[in-house]
């Protein structure tokens, strides 16, 4: 069950909402999704904005931030600050009172405990973004054993193989046993892509994925430096910083009518003009006019001012398109050329809001086909649900992805008794009983590269050095190259680190089953007491406080 999300400017009802949270002077929830874009332009317009929280679009914002912590913060549309864990918890929260309301109204009360709670995740998210969205997941409610993270790009593959049979269904070759094919997720801020080859009734990958915060939004930015060039630095920063309720309706005018720009139109899209760029003319030009700034720009005779409209031909709004695109197509190429697993892929899909461009699709059709070893690009009806509906198919049949590839090295750092032949001096660490041992030496669960089934599990072993030792450090290490000796060479970096507390600390050595499971869309650790026989699970790594 899924309700429509009502998009208030258009009157369009959605299966998707945005990531926008808007919360009072308080930091007390306000609303969520469109409600909160439309209440955040009414604040905008009173002149109230700065007595709020407005988070926008924030989903992806903890991509790609190092050493990332329970209290890590994140910036507002203000410039304020919160902890991202709160940001996330509090959206959470939301989605899942409207579910259960939803439900509630349909005669079913359902407990939370019964459900299983699919959070998607960018597919090239590291392991501490993916334990920070379990956590925050966690805070709002939902039950840690019933939570499963999904990687976008694989839900969006799901999607695809599970089509109903229909004219488009029969065509794509993707649906065959043995064919291999890219797809690359596109939304509004990221460009996803894995390698993917179809098994009779599963998805195998075939090559690591990649990805980079480069989408739909990408465009917006271009327009933005299309207006300081078309405006000039003064009025442009007057205008998006002085006059933000003007600014934010022309980004909503060009958000609608960008969807119409095809690589055929020839005719302008045209904005309305707002009021106060009149104004600001006068006032940064010494009373000139907007549409004589516009003929000195380097637009002349390309764009127009008409009738109160912005008047922009078909070379720039196309331009708009063509060089965002270029970098998604730049980036697609080198992961089908760079690795040898790759190069037999025929095949892209594209999926995502972004992906229904004509201009986007025209574009890609030009820069690959013929260029590269791909020879059709695709994009299924739905694609701007295919995530949607796949983390869904996913919830149902996680089996349904039967191989993933390893994006790093993984692999424990472990003592041993310090062998004068075999490892260097300056390596030895003599122990309080005298014993000579080497303490961090690097051993590899599997090497980046590896295809592994999904719930693979390393079976290792450790074991204390000390009588009445209370705890075992399990230290695992990451690294993006194939082999290291020791866990301090250059490029191998601590992943995380567990403090096992041994159950009754004895005399005698202690030794400590790890069961680390790889190939799922998480890491999981399984310490096990061989003298107890206590089990313990960790997800991995875990998140450092502060």
């Amino acid at each position: 069950m899924n309700q429509a999300w009502l998009q208030t400017d258009r009157a369009l009802e959605t299966l998707r909402t945005p990531a926008c949270l808007l919360l009072n002077e308080k930091k007390e929830f306000e609303a969520y999704g469109y409600e909160a874009e439309q209440a955040y332009g009414q604040l905008v317009k009173d002149g109230k904005q700065n007595r709020c929280f407005y988070f926008r679009r924030f989903r992806h914002k903890l991509l790609g931030v190092e050493d990332l912590r329970l209290n890590s913060h994140i910036t507002e549309e203000n410039g304020k600050t919160m902890p991202a864990l709160k940001v996330f918890s509090m959206s959470f929260r939301y989605l899942k009172s409207q579910l259960l309301n939803e439900l509630c109204l349909h005669g079913l009360d359902i407990p939370v405990d019964d459900f299983r709670w699919v959070i998607t995740v960018a597919g090239f998210s590291d392991d501490r973004t993916k334990q920070f969205i379990r956590r925050a997941a966690e805070k709002a409610g939902l039950p840690r054993r019933q939570i499963i993270l999904c990687l976008e790009p694989e839900a969006a593959s799901l999607f695809c193989q599970n089509l109903p049979s229909n004219a488009f269904s029969e065509k794509i070759p993707i649906l065959k046993a043995g064919a291999k094919y890219a797809l690359a997720d596109i939304g509004g801020g990221l460009t996803d892509i894995v390698m993917h080859e179809k098994k009779r009734d599963s998805i195998r990958e075939v090559s690591r994925g990649v990805g980079a915060k480069l989408g739909g939004g990408s465009v917006d930015n271009i327009f933005l430096q299309f207006l300081y060039k078309l405006l000039g630095d003064k009025i442009a920063e007057d205008f998006v910083n002085l006059h933000r309720k003007d600014f934010l309706a022309l980004m909503r005018d060009f958000e609608n009518q960008k969807r119409n720009v095809t690589p055929l139109t020839t005719t302008y899209i045209e904005l309305k003009a707002p009021t106060c760029l009149q104004v600001l003319c006068q006032k940064a030009q010494y009373n000139d006019n907007l549409a004589n700034v516009i003929f000195r720009s380097v637009y002349k005779g390309r764009v127009k001012l008409s009738s109160n409209k912005l008047r922009i031909d078909a070379v720039v709004s196309n331009e708009f398109f063509r060089a965002t695109t270029v970098e998604m197509t730049k980036i697609i190429a080198h992961s089908l050329t760079s690795l040898k697993t790759a190069r037999d892929v025929p095949y892209l899909v594209l999926t995502g809001g972004f992906a229904e461009s004509p201009a986007v699709q025209e574009f890609m059709n030009q820069e690959l086909v013929g260029k590269t070893q791909i020879k059709q690009v695709i994009v299924p009806p739905d694609s701007d649900i295919a995530v949607l509906k796949g983390a869904v198919i996913y919830g149902n049949n996680p089996a349904g992805i039967s191989s993933r590839v390893l994006r790093n090295t993984v692999g424990l750092r472990i003592a041993r008794l310090f062998n004068p032949e075999m490892h260097p001096p300056d390596k030895k660490t003599v122990l309080a009983n005298g014993t000579e041992y080497i303490l961090d030496i690097f051993s590899p669960f599997l090497t980046i590269g590896t295809r592994v089934p999904t719930a693979f599990v390393s079976h290792q072993s450790l074991t204390t050095t000390e009588p009445n030792q209370k705890k075992v450090e399990i230290d695992i290490y990451s690294s993006l190259g194939l082999s290291h000796n020791f866990v301090s060479d250059e490029g191998c970096s601590q992943l995380g680190k567990i403090d096992y507390p041994i159950p009754g600390p004895s005399e005698e050595p202690r030794p400590v089953f790890v069961d680390v499971v790889l190939g799922d869309t998480e890491i999981t650790v399984i310490v096990i007491d061989k003298k107890t026989q206590l089990q313990t699970k960790y997800y991995f790594p875990p998140l450092k406080d502060k």
